[in-house]
């Protein structure tokens, strides 16, 4: 058996060629599976933005792994861009002043949206209804039930904005002091 292992280990000292190929082989394909691990891990990594929209924005058009949370007035959403041009959007909490129909309806439900590269829609941030309807999920079927309700909302809400010619809001004109001694000699 002795032997066996001789002219084995002779065979490799014999065809000192092909062992350099074959380290040389593995080296290569050492680096080569490396540097893809490392590309194919960097690229997909998920940046977190934070409340940072316009980081989000940009990554979303790109396609690329985004994470945004945002809390408006005791609403918090989280917003995850995953996998390419899909985002998914999630209701972690409402105001506690919310009806309770209306938080069990929409808290912890989420919704997914794909959309094609480059033209990402903002308002899938930046409202709670515009442009979801293409999005699919529990979230978006509960939303859908209570749009005309939440446009009705928004609409009364907006009757009592002054509005320019263009139709965009301004500012209400300050009172004058005879408006304001008007005011306070009118009420008890």
């Amino acid at each position: 058996m002795d032997e066996t292992r001789k002219e084995y280990a002779g065979a490799a000292y014999e065809h000192p060629k092909y062992l350099r190929y074959a380290i040389w082989g593995i080296v290569i394909g050492v680096i080569a599976l490396s540097a893809i691990l490392i590309y194919s891990t960097t690229e997909k990594q998920s940046i977190d933005c934070k409340a940072d929209a316009a980081c989000f924005i940009e990554r979303a058009n790109l396609c690329k792994a985004a994470a945004l949370k945002l809390d408006q007035n005791g609403t918090a959403v989280s917003f995850e861009i995953a996998n390419a041009c899909n985002l998914t959007k999630r209701i972690i909490t409402l105001p506690q002043d919310e009806p309770k129909e209306m938080r069990t309806l929409l808290e912890d439900k989420a919704m997914f949206c794909p959309y094609q590269k480059g033209s990402f829609n903002p308002s899938l941030i930046t409202t709670l209804t515009i442009g979801i309807e293409n999005c699919r999920g529990p979230l978006a079927m509960a939303l859908q039930q209570i749009k005309p309700e939440l446009q009705r909302k928004a609409e009364a809400a907006m009757e009592y904005l002054p509005y320019d010619e263009a139709g965009e809001p301004t500012e209400p004109e300050p009172a004058t002091t005879e408006e304001i001694g008007a005011n306070s000699t009118a009420s008890p």
